[in-house]
């Protein structure tokens, strides 16, 4: 099974796409503008004590609006753009890591200098009935 008819990847967008939707609102005010994208990247570790991914990346996506993320090929994978636009950047970056248990997901995201979470999801059941919620034992951090 690839990641794009993995019903675990398509939570993960999920989760993005509510983000990218959160964004989108914040930015429409005071706040903004929204980013442009974000940089959905898949990484290969992560520390469950600090809550932040870590390289490498394995995967990244392109993801500018609320539908399926396009894959990018090239390697080396683009840089986020950094430049900051109200409390946004211009590129957004969102980093998950998938335990190997496939029972957790570890998540960051950083939109802006001052606006980014890290924190970890638990999985319930499989399929298309399965959910994220966030993990209440591991807590989380916020800038």
């Amino acid at each position: 099974m690839g990641w794009q008819s993995d019903w675990l990847y398509r939570l993960i967008f999920d989760e993005a796409a509510k983000l990218w939707t959160q964004a989108q609102k914040e930015g429409s005010g005071t706040f903004g503008p929204a980013p442009d994208r974000f940089y959905v990247q898949q990484c290969a570790a992560f520390d469950w004590q600090k809550l932040y991914c870590h390289p490498p990346i394995l995967r990244v996506w392109s993801f500018d609006t609320t539908v399926w993320p396009a894959l990018v090929a090239a390697i080396p994978f683009p840089t986020p753009d950094r430049a900051v636009r109200g409390m946004f950047f211009v590129d957004g970056s969102v980093q998950f890591h998938i335990a190997d248990d496939r029972k957790r997901v570890g998540w960051n995201h950083i939109l802006g200098p001052r606006y980014g979470r890290g924190k970890v999801f638990r999985v319930r059941g499989q399929g298309q009935t399965a959910t994220l919620e966030q993990d209440p034992a591991f807590g989380e951090w916020v800038s």
